[in-house]
């Protein structure tokens, strides 16, 4: 019986080992997990991509490329312990990675997999032209019709003169709506400082329509009576 719990304790502990071992590999990864990026830019020349992946300790972790082409279409740059792998020429839809460990106690453990899905953008986006008009449906990355460079030209030229004289446009009608709104500002503030002139004023006004009235009527009487 003794040895019946001796083997299975030693096989309990041969298969938890390696798992635990895995899920510390898995914990010290995860601590600097955000430091690793996985990039991609589209060239629009050569119609392919090239995906950029920065390991920050290259003595502990580094990116593992698909195949050997990748490897050789592949430029690797050192800085101090930060690896920057920059592969070029890329002509597929998605790239699949993963992070593998390098150091002893988790040799060639893999901590993370994961895709970067590759879309084409539209290169006019970068266009100096699209700085601060960024709004406009040729300046979108997204876009995805067929562009020239007359084209884009002549249509974001256009946006941009019917974008300023909006702007105008709009500047000018809030403009005469403070003008508007300074007005009776100004007659509000006339008619608080002035009130008792208005009074005697209007006061005035009304006799001297009153007065006229009686006048006229008095004269319209004594033309009857004549």
């Amino acid at each position: 019986m003794g040895r019946k719990i001796k083997y299975l304790i030693i096989t309990i502990l041969a298969i938890l080992l390696p798992m635990n071992v895995k899920a510390d590999c898995q914990s010290e990864f995860n601590k600097i997990k955000n430091e690793f990026k996985a990039t991609y830019k589209y060239d629009k020349d050569s119609d392919s991509f090239t995906i950029t992946f920065v390991s920050p300790n290259y003595d502990r972790y580094m990116f593992q490329l698909i195949t050997a082409e990748d490897i050789r279409n592949a430029d690797f740059i050192t800085l101090e312990k930060q690896l920057t792998v920059n592969l070029k020429n890329y002509k597929g839809n998605e790239y699949r990675y993963e992070i593998i460990a390098e150091y002893p106690e988790c040799k060639n453990v893999s901590v993370y997999q994961s895709k970067l899905i590759l879309k084409k953008y539209n290169a006019y986006a970068d266009n100096s032209l699209c700085k601060g008009n960024e709004e406009f449906v040729l300046c979108q990355k997204d876009y995805e019709g067929e562009l020239d460079d007359t084209t884009f030209q002549t249509r974001i030229e256009t946006y941009i003169e019917e974008k300023n004289s909006k702007e105008a446009a709009t500047i000018k009608r809030d403009n005469n709506k403070t003008d508007d709104t300074n007005m009776i500002d100004k007659a509000s503030t006339f008619a608080e400082e002035n009130a008792l002139l208005i009074i005697i004023v209007t006061i005035f006004i009304i006799a001297l329509i009153v007065f006229t009235i009686i006048m006229i009527k008095n004269k319209m009487k004594s033309r009857r009576l004549e």
